[in-house]
């Protein structure tokens, strides 16, 4: 990918010196700016004890194995896992939040001052989990479908950009069993429109309610989302039959909000551009407030195909940067899922660098994995400047 068209010479010379400075150091300046970990008269700075945390969120393992790898294998001079967790344990998560968002602020401040967030960007909304095991001690516990032997799981909802390439976490919160999900939507989009312009919001069918639809109508922000099927919407598909789509007015009401939107019933294979029609008509249900025509119905619906991207990465486990714990302590858990947003930024950040030309590499932008994106921090980390 050429992203010199969008860069800019000014973009280019900020891009450069951010290569310049490698991954290790980039990511540990943007970490110490905004995190200071207090570790008294201890030999340990918090720049190491960030450093070995940051190792373990790239390795997806328990910080103590990775301190004791760091320690006898290595032979470098860190914490025990022990020590770092008790350190970070001493943070209160509102701290944890607040330090780690800024971080990812200070990221996407970078991407834009090089022209990479300037014009208006396709954005999904979707919920983070990561298992936990253990009694139901904290509130940031949720249950949620059973995975990997547990329904119990600590959640941050995101809002990240989903277009080719620019694959951005731009906003990121905690999601708990108090949480109200309008004011989690409505936070996590004031907080991203601090750093993009919103082009359309894509969301799963958790987030299709009256007041959900309505609300972001009231913000400007057009959506595009699944709907869950009911008598009302099964009436629609039956008189669907033998047409490749239909679009109509949906008026619904929830207590005292009155939202009016557009469903669309449409066949699977208009959907999906599919080459070979299958004999048997599936419909898929979208709801949007956007403009609908026979003309561009289909379009809009292939909006949602960009969204898959952003469920398909949290699932791979060279994607997570999430550190392993047991600990039932909320700011580590914070931590890890926070420190794992900032850091997956950070590598679509260098991605993207790499693939501008006069990098000096060649290379697509896809060929720098996540795997090497860890390689490289590891061989800085054991070679200090």
């Amino acid at each position: 990918m050429d992203l010199s068209h969008k860069i800019g010479r000014d973009g280019m010379n900020k891009a450069d010196r951010i290569r310049e400075r490698h991954v290790k150091s980039f990511t540990m300046k943007t970490l110490s700016e905004h995190i200071h970990i207090r570790t008294g008269r201890s030999k340990y700075t918090g720049d190491t004890v960030l450093a070995v945390l940051v190792w373990t969120a790239m390795c997806h393992e328990f910080v103590e194995g990775v301190a004791r790898n760091l320690l006898n294998i290595w032979r470098m001079v860190v914490p025990s896992g022990d020590t770092v967790r008790r350190w970070i344990e001493c943070l209160t998560p509102g701290d944890v939040r607040s330090s780690l968002l800024s971080c990812n602020s200070d990221v996407l401040e970078k991407a834009r001052s090089m022209r990479l967030l300037t014009h208006p960007v396709v954005c999904a909304l979707d919920c983070n989990d990561r298992e936990y095991y253990g009694k139901k001690t904290s509130g940031l516990i949720v249950g949620g479908k059973h995975k990997n032997g547990t329904n119990w799981f600590y959640r941050i909802a995101t809002l990240c950009v989903v277009e080719k390439g620019i694959r951005f976490e731009i906003a990121a919160t905690e999601y708990n069993i108090f949480s109200s999900l309008p004011k989690v939507v409505r936070r996590l989009i004031e907080d991203a429109l601090r750093h993009v312009r919103i082009r359309h919001l894509l969301m799963d069918r958790a987030f299709s309610t009256v007041e959900i639809r309505h609300m972001l109508t009231d913000m400007g922000i057009s959506y595009v989302m699944p709907i869950e099927t009911n008598d009302r919407i099964d009436r629609e598909v039956k008189a669907t039959h033998g047409l490749r789509f239909r679009h109509i007015e949906w008026t619904t009401t929830f207590r005292c909000i009155t939202d009016t939107t557009t469903l669309i019933v449409i066949d699977r294979d208009e959907g999906r551009q599919q080459k070979h029609r299958s004999s048997k008509s599936v419909y898929w249900l979208y709801v949007t407030n956007m403009s609908v025509t026979d003309g561009n119905v289909a379009d809009i619906c292939r909006f949602y195909d960009a969204r898959w991207g952003i469920e398909s990465g949290y699932r791979i486990d060279d994607h997570e940067f999430t550190g392993r714990t047991t600990s039932h302590n909320e700011s580590l858990r914070l931590f890890y899922l926070f420190l794992s947003v900032l850091l997956r930024n950070i590598w679509t950040l260098f991605k993207l660098l790499l693939g501008c030309t006069g990098a000096g590499n060649k290379a697509p932008v896809e060929e720098f994995s996540a795997g090497e994106f860890r390689e490289r921090f590891g061989k800085e980390f054991r070679s200090p400047s």
